[in-house]
């Protein structure tokens, strides 16, 4: 999904954050962390609706239909809008405590570990973190470092994001006094 480069680019990132830390930074970037398969119903629905309001012939009416809902499956900004916020959040976050405990990053062998993730289809980035983090931070702590991944993934960028929250992360344990 990522190159070679920009692989590189971020563990060189991940290396400088944790320098001087107790804490592992994870950075995680999912393409799509739902199906979203009401999407293309709801546009269907949507279609058929305003073609039964206005009296369209029906043939039009299911030509309509099934346009809306190819066009609902194939063209993200659609999908997003019919799927709705706080859907694409739920998904997301999902995803996110998916990660961190089947990958076993709620229990550090030997430090803690952040889940720095972003799913990118929905454009939204969550930051998960050891109970120990947790005890150290306000709930609001990482929304700077969100913002700058949610930001640079909405613009295509997702790399440039995940570095600069990974960098952010960093400052903010830091700050909290999360060091080695």
């Amino acid at each position: 999904m990522i190159s070679r480069q920009d692989a590189q680019r971020l563990e060189a990132a991940v290396k400088s954050a944790e320098a001087g830390l107790d804490v592992e930074i994870v950075p995680c970037l999912f393409a799509q962390c739902g199906a979203y398969h009401e999407a293309p119903w709801a546009a269907a629905a949507l279609a058929l609706a305003a073609g039964c309001a206005g009296a369209w012939p029906p043939l039009l009416t299911l030509g309509a239909g099934m346009a809306a809902a190819a066009l609902a499956r194939w063209w993200a900004p659609l999908r997003r809008l019919l799927v709705g916020r706080n859907a694409l959040e739920h998904a997301v976050a999902g995803r996110a405590k998916d990660v961190f405990f089947e990958r076993g990053l709620s229990r550090g062998a030997r430090r803690d570990r952040v889940l720095v993730f972003a799913g990118l289809f929905e454009r939204r980035a969550v930051v998960l973190v050891a109970e120990t983090v947790r005890a150290k931070l306000s709930g609001e702590a990482f929304a700077p470092a969100l913002s700058a991944l949610s930001t640079a993934a909405a613009r295509g960028r997702a790399v440039d994001g995940m570095v600069e929250a990974v960098a952010r992360v960093g400052r903010i344990l830091r700050e909290a006094g999360s060091r080695g």
